[in-house]
């Protein structure tokens, strides 16, 4: 029984251990630090995660597939005065992407030299039990965080399945802390 008591202290201990970061370069501009299991998505995987006509600047996931994170920029009007006006924005634009949205933080602070809006928050997609395909509800972890260059909002998005946001959740804030931006 003692045996078996440090195992499971083991194996929660292993599962809540954070990820070891590697620098990448994620533009010829942008560094920044992801878990080193991290693996550029290919093209397939891309198709597959972002039915849209633009796909991301760059894409990372896990070889389990089930762990993404995204750069990607958009033309916009917003300056950096405009910060706290952008993560209203942004924070009424997420609320209406899921069914359901608790916002575990939130706020505006600056990373190397540059401001940044970020959310962290669960999220849930309700499923349709009537449908063909009878799909059950996702939850999910995410944590995003925006910037403004050059009138060009950058958007790094990380997700992971929510029962796995334990795992995730000191890594990503880590991660995010370590983007550099020339």
């Amino acid at each position: 029984m003692k045996h078996l008591v440090w195992i499971i202290l083991l194996v929660s201990f292993s599962a809540l251990a954070q990820e070891k970061l590697v620098k990448t370069n994620i533009t010829d501009n942008i560094s920044m630090s992801l878990p080193e299991g991290f693996m550029a998505m290919t093209d397939d995987d891309m198709a597959e995660k972002y039915i849209t006509h633009k796909k991301p600047m760059t894409a990372y996931t896990t070889y389990e597939r089930d762990i993404e994170f995204s750069v990607n920029k958009s033309n916009t009007k917003w300056t950096v005065e405009d910060m706290h006006i952008m993560q209203s924005f942004y924070k009424s634009s997420i609320s209406q992407l899921y069914d359901a949205v608790n916002f575990i933080k939130e706020g505006i602070y600056e990373v190397n030299g540059r401001k940044f809006v970020y959310f962290e928050f669960a999220s849930k997609v309700a499923g349709d039990k009537n449908s063909i395909s009878k799909k059950s509800a996702v939850s999910k972890y995410s944590y995003i965080q925006y910037t403004i260059i050059n009138k060009k909002t950058i958007l790094f998005n990380f997700s992971c399945p929510f029962w796995s946001k334990d795992k995730w959740q000191n890594t990503v804030g880590e991660m995010m802390q370590t983007i550099k931006i020339k």
